[in-house]
């Protein structure tokens, strides 16, 4: 009768050893590859999930290399330029002061978005506004920051022509221009 050799025994763990150790970078790899589609699909279906979502693609796709400033300098439109798409019908204005301010004056035609109501109302407001309207949100007072913030969710629920009139409704009035 043979006997099996310690040694024959040894060599095959070894070898089997080697055999599973070879794979052993694949499986990393493979399992890196893994967790980073798993993080991407999470993160994803998070942002999917929120009211204020992060865009996929920048704001302004035509800009190539400009800078974060060339970006906020396109948003904004002059009160010339807000005045003449007013008389030509060319674009929708939308005031994102509160309802109260609102009812006070705004420019004539106006649909009132304030921000602080944003996620209760945009659905309604929405539904009247094609995506591919040209806008124009403004506020009251030169350190106002809402209607920069409604473009900003404007522009992250797919509407693509979104501007900011800076001090809107003081320079409104201040050039006799129609209200309501």
């Amino acid at each position: 009768m043979h006997r099996p050799c310690p040694l024959d025994a040894l060599k095959r763990k070894i070898t089997l050893k080697l055999v599973l150790n070879e794979n052993l970078p694949f499986r990393i790899v493979w399992n890196a590859g893994i967790i980073l589609a798993l993080a991407t699909l999470a993160a994803l279906s998070i942002n999917y999930l929120r009211h204020d979502r992060l865009p996929l693609l920048p704001l302004n796709p035509g800009m190539g290399g400009s800078s974060a400033a060339d970006a906020e300098k396109e948003i904004f439109v002059s009160l010339a330029e807000a005045k003449d798409l007013f008389f030509s019908q060319a674009a929708v204005f939308i005031d994102a002061r509160p309802d109260d301010m609102y009812r006070l004056g705004h420019i004539r035609g106006a649909v009132s978005l304030p921000w602080d109501d944003f996620e209760n109302r945009f659905g309604a407001i929405s539904a009247s506004i094609p995506l591919d309207s040209k806008i124009i949100t403004y506020c009251d007072g030169e350190g106002c920051d809402l209607s920069h913030e409604l473009a900003l969710a404007l522009l992250g629920q797919g509407y693509k022509d979104v501007m900011i009139l800076s001090n809107g409704w003081s320079l409104w009035q201040q050039e006799n221009l129609p209200i309501d």
